[in-house]
């Protein structure tokens, strides 16, 4: 009986630590390794989602226990749990590797998430201020009230070139449209909220 609880001891211990890091940690590496295996292929707007997914999948392989350990067993087979660390590994994909972003925009699938998403967009119009370059290119527009909004321009839209152009004067009247984004800061190590604009019409 000893014996026994002694092996089991021993099991626990060893299982207790088999997971070596943590989740933002796995999720970085998980995302280093994807973006270093889909910029080695050429991709297309056909072939997207499936070299995301094997890139994805190698890494899933590559740190077998510690996906377990936050994310289940037999993930593969769990649509839940793929999701979520898609979704997870899609932050880090967003603001850590600038190839991903690129094939995003190149083949259109940025925009087309984004027109996907078009019925759960907000509107806001005021008078445009100013557009800062920064981390991100960014409006600011002031409401009658006085109310500030920072809006984010992510990805392409119809009139785009109203901000990239410079042709926004200050204080000009415009309607925007936007939706709400999780993106992950990794200054403050936080996930934090951005508005990200979905189209600009100038009154």
């Amino acid at each position: 009986m000893k014996k026994i609880l002694f092996i089991v001891s021993v099991l626990l211990v060893q299982l207790s630590f088999s997971q070596t890091m943590t989740k933002d940690e796995l999720v970085s590496k998980l995302a280093d390794d994807a973006c270093e295996c889909s910029s080695k292929e050429k991709i297309t707007k056909e072939n997207f989602e499936m070299v995301l997914g094997l890139c994805m999948l190698q890494g899933v392989t590559k740190y077998k226990s510690d996906v377990a350990f936050y994310y289940g067993d037999n993930i593969i087979g769990n649509d839940k749990a793929i999701e979520t660390l898609g979704e997870d590994m899609g932050m880090k994909l967003a603001t850590n590797c600038p190839a991903f972003v690129n094939a995003m925009l190149d083949t259109g699938i940025a925009e087309k998430y984004a027109s996907e998403d078009s019925s759960e967009d907000e509107v806001v119009t005021g008078k445009f201020k100013k557009i800062v370059s920064g981390q991100f290119l960014t409006i600011e527009l002031a409401e009658s009230s006085g109310k500030k909004h920072e809006l984010i321009v992510l990805h392409d839209f119809d009139n785009a070139f109203l901000v990239t152009d410079n042709v926004l004067k200050a204080n000009a009247e415009i309607t925007v449209s936007y939706y709400l984004l999780e993106i992950y800061d990794t200054k403050t190590k936080k996930f934090v909220t951005y508005k990200i604009i979905s189209d600009i019409t100038k009154d």
